[in-house]
């Protein structure tokens, strides 16, 4: 059963507060029509951001954004499981020291976590490890939340987070089943749910997630898509929100309105902002 589709009627549902808890608003291949991408999403009612960081670059990118659009975006500066994976150590020592020196002016600490799709060797386990236990001291010592991005790695996370209790924060595009959520969930963590996690779900089974703190995300920009005209890829972003939360309300039972209400709540609770007029209590 496909149970994920986007259709033209979710540009037209009012009275709820569009928040997007998972982006890249920042990506590199978008930065030339940013502030048009800007201009359609908020056209087509997207109220908020939160981002995801990925390297210096675009923890720089993001401090431009958090500038401009200071009440629009929530900014996350962490080394990526991607990145982790493709740099020498020298690399990423200095990234974490860049890190540490600008994590005051960040909202958030992150993406960082494990990403073993590519690479599941012990050599890559083990330096994945070391890079992720690093930011996750960071922000504890900051007393920021973390974006986690686990892929193939929900067992070491859920072992890394008992060395540094406290923690709170959002498991980027989870995907997996009741019993890891309930064990992130415990521990303080919201589940942000888009496209994989109905990709990978039957609807039939999901009725566990009514009761536990989600948000919605798109993780925009398609990163294999080459589309460059910003109004198809604001359209594309808000269908695929749009999108997430109808399949949400069907398999759930409550309206769509319903979804994003509880979505601004668990993300209010996480994120107690004061500078943004949307997720204040």
């Amino acid at each position: 059963m496909k149970v994920f589709q986007a259709s033209s009627d979710v540009f037209f549902w009012g009275g709820v507060n569009l928040i997007d808890a998972h982006a890249h608003l920042s990506a590199s291949r978008i930065n030339s029509v940013v502030d048009e991408i800007v201009k359609h999403l908020s056209a087509l009612g997207l109220k908020h951001v939160v981002l995801g960081g990925v390297d210096p670059e675009d923890w720089m990118r993001q401090l431009d954004l958090s500038q401009r659009y200071p009440e629009f975006l929530t900014t996350a500066a962490g080394i990526h499981p991607w990145t982790v994976c493709d740099a020498e150590d020298d690399a990423l020592a200095s990234m974490l020291g860049e890190l540490k020196a600008l994590a005051p002016r960040f909202d958030l600490i992150g993406e960082v976590g494990f990403d073993f799709f590519k690479d599941n060797s012990p050599e890559q386990k083990l330096k994945q490890k070391h890079w992720c236990e690093l930011q996750l001291e960071l922000a504890l010592q900051t007393g920021k939340p973390v974006v986690l991005h686990v892929v193939r790695g929900h067992d070491q996370m859920l072992k890394s987070l008992k060395k540094f209790k406290g923690l709170r924060g959002i498991i980027h595009a989870f995907s997996s089943s009741y019993e890891l959520a309930r064990e992130y969930t415990n521990q303080g963590f919201v589940l942000s749910i888009g496209r994989r996690f109905f990709n990978s779900q039957k609807t039939s089974n999901v009725a566990w997630l009514k009761d536990l703190p989600f948000v919605l995300e798109s993780d925009a920009p398609d990163y294999k898509s080459q589309e460059k005209d910003p109004n198809k890829i604001a359209q594309a972003w808000i269908m695929d929100l749009m999108a997430s939360a109808r399949a949400l309300s069907d398999s759930l039972g409550v309206s769509p309105e319903d979804v994003w209400l509880q979505a601004e709540l668990s993300l209010k609770k996480l994120l107690p902002l004061t500078k943004d007029l949307v997720l204040k209590a």
